[in-house]
């Protein structure tokens, strides 16, 4: 059973949501981390209330597990599409009537902020999802939605906690062994990947280093194929994943979700990018190491090492 097996809730198991306050994030999983610093100050906003999320299922059971939501409810349910329209239904609208308060992280064209008022929610905010080219990082983006005043002690790291239960599935992924080196070869873009046999160049020359390295494999990588004989995981629950990637000695991937989560988990990270800047990007955490070529071919297989070696714990 998966986490999202076990949290994500319907409105129909019984209405939560009179008092509640709403957030509304309906992006790729790098995105919705950068966000953990906001939801906390949007919940920090609302003391004492329920925190219900409009988005991803996935990323709902992640932030529940994580303690960040009471609730979430999909947002890409057929019950939620007239939100995305003109037209909103009256059942829709009446259940989001219940609502205090509603921070959608939507473009300025997005019909969503409209509906949401137009339920009678008292409190409408918008953000978008993204920063301006050349902009901020996107966690500043988007804690400057939120009044100075109100980010006192609020942590501009996002970082992800989990009850045991999670860290003694994740124990249970692999063979009992060294904190292993997670390698993650794939992203949400072909053009954002490191090629190919480059990780595997890596792979060996870690393992040459006394490094146990594990191959964390997704739906990204379905064309992928790691050497014979190594340790691959396959893990599609994002919060025991995470707590995998908090029992490693590193991570290193791609600019994707995955290194985003690595670094929220707490885990040493070596991030690649190329095309997408990491000033506005990059993954943060207590220990990340990002390295930029003008491609992805221009990033060297020696520098990647040499990275790997110095931020590893």
């Amino acid at each position: 059973m998966t986490t999202a097996d076990r949290q994500f809730r319907s409105p129909d198991d019984g209405d939560s949501s009179s008092g509640a306050v709403l957030a509304y994030h309906a992006g790729a999983l790098g995105d919705f981390v950068t966000t953990v610093p906001a939801f906390l100050a949007w919940r920090a906003l609302h003391p004492g209330r329920r925190l219900v999320l409009l988005g991803r299922p996935a990323h709902g059971a992640l932030g529940i597990a994580a303690g960040l939501f009471d609730e979430a409810r999909d947002a890409g349910s057929p019950r939620y599409a007239s939100l995305f329209s003109a037209q909103p239904s009256r059942e829709v609208l009446a259940e989001m009537s219940r609502f205090r308060a509603a921070l959608a992280f939507a473009r300025a064209d997005s019909p969503l902020p409209a509906s949401l008022a137009a339920a009678g929610i008292p409190e409408v905010l918008r953000q978008d999802p993204f920063p301006p080219a050349g902009g901020p990082h996107v966690v500043d983006f988007h804690l400057s939605l939120f009044p100075r005043e109100s980010l006192a002690g609020v942590d501009r790291l996002p970082r992800l906690r989990f009850p045991r239960e999670l860290t003694r599935a994740a124990r249970r992924l692999l063979p009992p062994g060294p904190a292993p080196v997670a390698v993650h070869p794939g992203s949400g873009s072909r053009r954002k990947n490191w090629p190919a046999d480059r990780w595997k160049d890596l792979a060996r020359d870690l393992l040459r280093e006394g490094r146990r390295v594990v191959w964390v494999l997704g739906p990204a990588e379905e064309d992928f194929a790691a050497p014979a004989g190594a340790e691959v995981l396959r893990c599609g629950d994002l919060a025991v994943l995470a707590c995998f990637f908090a029992s490693c000695g590193l991570f290193v991937g791609n600019d994707g979700g995955a290194a985003h989560l690595a670094a929220a988990s707490g885990c040493p990270v070596v991030a690649l990018f190329g095309p997408t800047d990491p000033a506005s990007w990059a993954p943060r955490g207590a220990s990340v190491t990002v390295l930029r070529g003008e491609s992805m071919e221009g990033i060297g297989g020696g520098e990647v090492l040499a990275a790997c070696l110095g931020t590893a714990r």
